[in-house]
């Protein structure tokens, strides 16, 4: 698949419009791309739709609209999106847990999640909740025993 590029954005004004239709084909879309693993942890497989809908949410979170920002942005979620030999998910709460603790932060942070970082398919790994969820403050990947202290591959 084609990685996303910012003229693939819409700017923070169209989508401000343009969000109610374009949420609802997305949460569409996402059922079927759902799994849950276990009680509390629900893979979603990622591609170009469920990224720049993620792409598109941030930036308008953030009110980033400036083209460094932006390229940030991208840099961050493009990973995500399949190249076609491999299968990427990004780990969250599933929807049983989310009804048992509604707002609870299973990443342990304060404030927003940081940015997902993906599971391949062509790197398979035993590793916790924790170590999927994301990239530390500074966007450097962490190994997953530096996450969790369990195994010892990179998250990338």
């Amino acid at each position: 698949m084609r990685k996303l590029a910012e003229s693939d954005l819409l700017s923070l004004e169209r989508y401000a419009r343009e969000r109610p239709e374009f949420r609802a084909r997305v949460m569409a879309h996402k059922k079927n791309r759902q799994l849950n693993v276990g009680p509390n942890v629900m893979w979603l497989f990622e591609d170009r739709v469920t990224v720049q809908y993620q792409v598109q949410e941030m930036l308008r979170t953030e009110r980033i609209f400036e083209a460094e920002g932006i390229a940030e942005e991208l840099a961050a979620y493009n990973p995500l999106i399949p190249d076609g030999t491999n299968w990427k998910a990004s780990a969250g709460e599933n929807e049983i847990l989310k009804t048992r603790c509604p707002g609870r932060d299973l990443t342990g942070q304060k404030g927003r999640n940081e940015r997902p970082c993906p599971v391949t398919a062509s790197k398979p790994s035993i590793c916790s909740f924790g170590s999927l969820i994301g990239m530390t403050a500074s966007k450097t990947p962490m190994t997953m025993k530096e996450k969790t202290g369990l195994g010892s591959a990179t998250a990338s």
